[in-house]
């Protein structure tokens, strides 16, 4: 009997450590992996968490809280179609897509011009995993609104 309960340990053991070497190496080949994880802009009390989901898609969720409600609350969703990248927010019912137009590095740029606001969503990386989120209508300074994102443990 001691045998039969050692074997199951050692093949979950086997089979847990499988998978979070898989999840590893996924997220080591994924092309912006800087940008998975949790963080929180402590200054506007925003919180933004990013999951890899397949090779090309990242699911997500944003939102902020007011003293002790949520007072925004945002799913999100980055996925690749078609040999490009998209940017999807779902709010209210409502689904906005923004594209992505540079080349993804330490900065990821997705528009829509189409969008009342913002037109623009940008992420910067920054040192010791922290990320500058930017949303904005370029061309106007009175619309930008800027997150300094800090990774949570």
């Amino acid at each position: 009997m001691f045998r039969n309960i050692f074997n199951l340990l050692l093949i979950s053991s086997l089979s847990v450590f499988s998978i979070i070497s898989c999840i590893t190496e996924q997220k080591k080949s994924f092309p912006f992996a800087w940008f998975l994880g949790s963080y929180t802009d402590t200054v506007l009390n925003f919180h933004e968490k990013w999951e890899i989901l397949g090779d090309t898609m990242l699911i997500g969720t944003g939102y902020s809280v007011n003293e002790r409600d949520t007072g925004f609350y945002e799913n999100l969703l980055m996925t690749k179609s078609d040999n490009f990248w998209y940017y999807i927010v779902m709010t209210g019912g409502q689904q906005t897509i923004f594209r992505l137009t540079n080349e993804p590095g330490d900065s990821l740029v997705f528009e829509n011009s189409e969008n009342q606001f913002p037109k623009r969503i940008t992420y910067l990386r920054r040192d010791e995993g922290k990320i500058l989120a930017i949303i904005e209508n370029p061309g106007n300074p009175e619309s930008q609104v800027t997150f300094s994102l800090i990774p949570q443990k």
